[in-house]
């Protein structure tokens, strides 16, 4: 889609850059697991900060702006530093970089775009690695598929399916959130379970 004109009400007010940093919306999770001293309830807060973000995106159904080459975004909260820069302009890819008192998290963020008549499906990739300064556990991030459905007819919708799964690379351990599939009523709508194995 970063190759098709389409007209600028499509798009939310950020930029890929900008987006790709909500994934530290939920900084105080991360804090609390860094602090914690039970490893699965430091796996479990770190999939929280992360699951959070997807939990808050339902009613999003606007593309971010798509970065220039080399364009970088930097926020300061405190002792929360995270600076972003866009590595490649086709396909977008953004590589970040946070660190505060508790933790650092890295990676690159990019999203795989496949067009079909039902919908897009957004596959998201690059590595997301968060590393806890207490304990140096290093954590990594396999991310939901989001779909946008009814982008002809009727009301589009994202729904997030498949799994999230946040694997303690130290120990092994992993948080596993399944996002359920979406039925033909509304009973089991938005919903998700997990557990720490």
């Amino acid at each position: 889609l970063a190759k098709v004109t389409l007209p600028v009400f499509l798009n939310e007010p950020l930029s890929m850059t900008q987006k790709s940093i909500e994934y530290l919306h939920y900084a105080d999770c991360f804090r609390a697991a860094n602090n914690h001293e039970n490893r699965y309830m430091r796996t479990a807060y770190v999939m929280a900060g992360l699951f959070m973000t997807h939990a808050h995106t339902i009613n999003r159904i606007k593309k971010p702006f798509n970065s220039l080459l080399f364009e970088t975004y930097e926020y300061v909260d405190g002792d929360l530093r995270i600076i972003v820069e866009q590595v490649s302009h086709h396909p977008p890819v953004c590589a970040f970089y946070a660190e505060c008192d508790d933790f650092i998290f890295e990676g690159t963020f990019y999203i795989g775009i496949q067009f079909s008549y039902k919908g897009f499906t957004a596959t998201p990739g690059g590595e997301l690695i968060m590393t806890l300064k207490k304990t140096k556990e290093k954590f990594s991030v396999v991310r939901p598929v989001s779909n946008l459905h009814n982008y002809i007819v009727g009301k589009m919708y994202l729904w997030h399916s498949g799994e999230m799964i946040v694997t303690n690379m130290t120990t092994g351990d992993k948080a596993i959130m399944y996002f359920k599939p979406k039925g033909w009523t509304s009973k089991t709508d938005y919903e998700a379970e997990g557990k720490v194995v």
